[in-house]
């Protein structure tokens, strides 16, 4: 799911939705939320969801050896919250990549918790019916990255021409479908047959971009990631388990960060 920036037009603001709260807005207290808002913040901005207008505002402050993320978002679609927070939330993560960061999220909205934790965001702190979330895997991506280029056979693997010019043909957003498309349905199960052989070493960007990253199999997901492991008897058996969706995600984003950096090496 993709969104775009376009002029941001008041008549079209119907919600108000919050990390905090969700709440249907009354018609007669629009005028004061749109006078607070426009005021306030600079970046107002309308958004186009599933061909839904949807009004956003993204704040951050500087906190701990971070930031902390506070959205504001004024929404036509109110089912359309957790979509627009998914893509706003791993857009900002992208463009934050050497810092950690925090959200403040409510103990009552299990929605936005779930979300969280599925993009990789941790609990950090809990007061006042309030969990205070980290995520810095893209810290943790790029020490790992770092680990890798070390390895010769791992190093060996790059993208080609050919290659570049298919992600640059088909786009990052498509590349990602496909990423998350071969992740479930050759990594993420708990019982592959033939484990160590399921990924080619061609055939497209995202096989190049596994073997780099040593996402191409579940013993070289556990040696260099330490995902998908069971306790010791159940390693000891040789018995795997099925992938958390946290799990896929940062194996998602690893590849794309692997794929970004060879494209734009080009």
């Amino acid at each position: 799911m993709g969104y775009k920036f376009i002029k941001a037009v008041d008549d079209d603001i119907d919600y108000l939705i919050s990390c905090e709260i969700k709440a249907n807005i009354l018609d007669n207290d629009m005028n004061k939320i749109k006078d607070k808002v426009t005021k306030k913040i600079n970046n107002y901005k309308i958004v186009t969801v599933e061909d839904k207008k949807v009004g956003v505002f993204l704040l951050s402050d500087d906190y701990l050896d971070g930031k902390l993320i506070s959205t504001l978002y004024i929404c036509n679609n109110y089912q359309n919250y957790i979509k627009l927070m998914e893509q706003i939330l791993r857009d900002t993560l992208k463009q934050n990549k050497k810092i950690p960061l925090y959200i403040i999220v409510n103990q009552a909205d299990d929605d936005l918790f779930l979300l969280c934790f599925d993009l990789g965001f941790t609990i950090e702190g809990i007061a006042n019916s309030i969990y205070v979330m980290k995520n810095d895997n893209y810290i943790k991506i790029n020490k790992v990255l770092k680990s890798l280029s070390k390895s010769k056979f791992r190093s060996s693997f790059k993208l080609k021409e050919k290659d570049i010019l298919y992600v640059k043909e088909k786009g990052l957003d498509t590349i990602r479908e496909h990423a998350n498309e071969i992740i479930n349905n050759r990594l993420a199960k708990d019982d592959i047959k033939n484990d160590g052989k399921q990924t080619p070493y061609k055939g497209h960007p995202v096989f190049i971009a596994q073997h780099a990253t040593a996402t191409c199999c579940r013993k070289c997901l556990a040696k260099w990631h330490y995902l998908g492991m069971e306790d010791e008897i159940l390693s000891t058996a040789n018995k795997m388990r099925k992938l958390e969706t946290y799990e896929i995600n940062y194996i998602v984003d690893l590849i794309m960060e692997y794929i970004e950096r060879e494209v734009n090496e080009e």
